[in-house]
């Protein structure tokens, strides 16, 4: 059960004390991101809770939503990632970094006709997205739509063209598809 921790004057969340800092108001915009700078940090428990706080001022924050999904991918806890993850990405259709991430949990629950609809419409919004290029190739190639992953996967070393990893995607799919 998460505690109740209401939002105060001007929208502020009141941070309980945290690895020593002492509790203070934040927005709950700072307190997203101080969870996602624990989170990129490899701190899971102190963005976890964090979320947690959020959520409890705000059940309906998106970003909160979204990520305490992205964490609980992370711990292949993977109906519990969902269900945040789709909760929050409602809220924020127009995000291709949330698209992108649903669909790399699509992708790993091999539910691959998702993932490739999350990463075309993490495409659409930002059409310079490598990653979503490079995971939807992988993704065709899948299900057997191999021309299309070769051009998704082209599209990809075009975009980043010195990285090796996308070029080698791209032969590894060559290989894969038939003459």
């Amino acid at each position: 059960m998460r505690p109740t921790v209401p939002l105060g004057k001007n929208n502020l969340l009141s941070m309980p004390p945290i690895d020593g800092a002492p509790a203070r108001m934040v927005s709950a915009q700072d307190a997203v991101d101080l969870a996602q700078d624990a989170h990129s940090g490899g701190n899971r428990e102190r963005a976890e809770h964090i979320y947690n706080v959020i959520l409890a001022a705000d059940p309906q924050n998106a970003q909160a939503l979204f990520f305490t999904g992205v964490l609980r991918h992370q711990e292949s806890r993977y109906v519990e990632a969902l269900d945040f993850m789709l909760r929050g990405i409602d809220k924020l259709p127009g995000v291709a970094n949330l698209h992108y991430n649903l669909g790399k949990l699509y992708d790993d629950l091999e539910r691959y006709p998702e993932a490739i609809a999350q990463y075309r419409r993490a495409i659409e919004i930002n059409p310079k997205h490598t990653l979503a290029h490079t995971n939807l190739g992988l993704a065709l190639r899948e299900v057997g739509q191999f021309d299309n992953a070769i051009e998704s996967l082209k599209r990809a070393v075009a975009l980043q063209p010195a990285t090796q990893l996308l070029a080698q995607n791209l032969i590894s799919t060559l290989n894969y598809a038939p003459d």
